[in-house]
């Protein structure tokens, strides 16, 4: 395969989400086993990886994720507890 195919087909799986969640209107919840199951078939049949690579990656991918979600849940309570905290010292 050329590099103009090769581009294309990286660019796929973005090209997917954004169409099914923003074109479609799918909820991430449907969209997005969509493009991983989109994302390791290229990744097996395209680039040639083997299936425990690509098993691992959707594992450390699944990690990144929870080390975000964990960070962001932190700041949303923190904000909470702020506002009900402190909010009521602004108004005498």
């Amino acid at each position: 395969m050329n590099e103009l195919t090769l581009g294309a087909l990286a660019l796929l799986p973005i090209a997917l989400a954004a169409l099914l969640l923003v074109g479609l209107s799918w909820p991430a919840k449907k969209a997005m086993p969509v493009v991983l199951a989109t994302t390791a078939a290229l990744a097996l049949f395209v680039w040639d990886m083997s299936t425990n690579r690509v098993l691992a990656s959707i594992l450390q991918g699944l990690g990144i994720t929870f080390s975000i979600l964990w960070i962001v849940f932190g700041a949303i309570f923190f904000i909470e507890y702020a506002k009900a905290y402190w909010g009521h010292w602004r108004h005498p």
